[in-house]
């Protein structure tokens, strides 16, 4: 059965992400549908605004509204150290994944012992 043209479309755009096959797509595309108009709009103006406000980190390409991220801007930033990565949501993972061991090693830190992945 062949969908509206405008619910075919809209369908036809969320196909276009990786991972979702048409199946899934259709199911977004509805979904999209039974919301009301103000939740579809504030779902278009989010997609506009990331669209237009973010762009690349000058220094490590991952996305910011600002001229440097947050990432490369904090002053506890190891300069020393980089790290590549294929894409940039790689580097909240592997934010995540530094974050949880100096959490880990301020845990397991007595007082004798100073915190090894606590200093950044």
């Amino acid at each position: 059965m062949q969908n509206a043209e405008p619910l075919e479309n809209l369908a036809d755009q969320f196909a276009r992400f990786p991972g979702i096959g048409r199946k899934g797509a259709v199911r977004m595309a509805y979904e999209v549908m039974s919301m009301s108009n103000e939740q579809a709009m504030e779902l278009a103006k989010a997609i506009e605004n990331a669209k237009v406000k973010l762009h690349r980190c000058r220094l490590c390409q991952d996305y910011t509204a600002n001229e440097v991220c947050s990432i490369c801007a904090s002053p506890k930033r190891d300069r020393s150290v980089i790290c590549v990565v294929e894409s940039p949501r790689d580097v909240k993972a592997i934010e995540r994944t530094h974050q949880r061991a100096c959490r880990k090693a301020q845990r397991n830190t007595g007082p004798s012992r100073p915190a090894r992945y606590g200093r950044r």
